[in-house]
């Protein structure tokens, strides 16, 4: 009889044990990558980059433009965010609103979005393939980009025609690139 109700007591604790861990859900998005329509892609690099002397650009890659891998060759994720600012408010989110539109607000607003998912490189430079593959036909969409002294928690989700979703996070350093001249 010990016997039986020790193995009804361990069968209880096992069975109550697999359905804690079953109730566990994993994270929708980790940290440092995007789901591109529901795949997730690594993005472990991003930068933050003058686009001219009037607007900022952030960028999510998979490889590291600035780096040892500026001569890259293979298939490459690139997603930017152009803002019409020469300074990007941290704290702050931005929401997509095309520049000609009038109540468009630099401080509250960005105006262009553009994404090549695992398109082909050569010697750093995109194809014309990948060119021919650009997604720049955004919706809707917002960025999230909080600052604590070096470290950067940005959130985005992108909504382009043709129903495609990129939804991401990064949060790490990011490389601020000088401005050109």
């Amino acid at each position: 009889m010990k016997k039986l109700l020790f193995s009804l007591l361990a069968a209880t604790v096992f069975f109550a044990a697999c359905s804690k861990d079953d109730e566990k859900t994993p994270d929708p998005t980790p940290v440092n990558g995007l789901t591109y329509n529901g795949e997730f892609l690594a993005t472990p690099y991003s930068n933050i980059v003058h686009e001219d002397l009037l607007g900022r650009q952030i960028n999510f890659t998979n490889i590291n433009f600035f780096g040892k891998d500026s001569n890259y060759t293979g298939n490459a994720t690139i997603f930017g965010i152009s803002f019409d600012t020469t300074e990007i408010i941290y704290n702050s989110t931005y929401t997509y609103k095309s520049n000609n539109s009038e109540d468009f607000n630099k401080a509250k607003n960005f105006s262009y979005i553009y994404g090549y998912y695992q398109q082909p490189m050569v010697n750093g430079e995109l194809t014309e393939e990948a060119e021919d593959h650009r997604l720049n036909t955004i919706d809707s969409g917002f960025i999230t980009i909080n600052k604590n002294e070096k470290t950067f928690d940005i959130v985005y989700a992108l909504y382009f025609k043709d129903n495609i979703t990129v939804k991401g996070q990064f949060k790490d350093t990011v490389y601020i690139a000088p401005p050109s001249m």
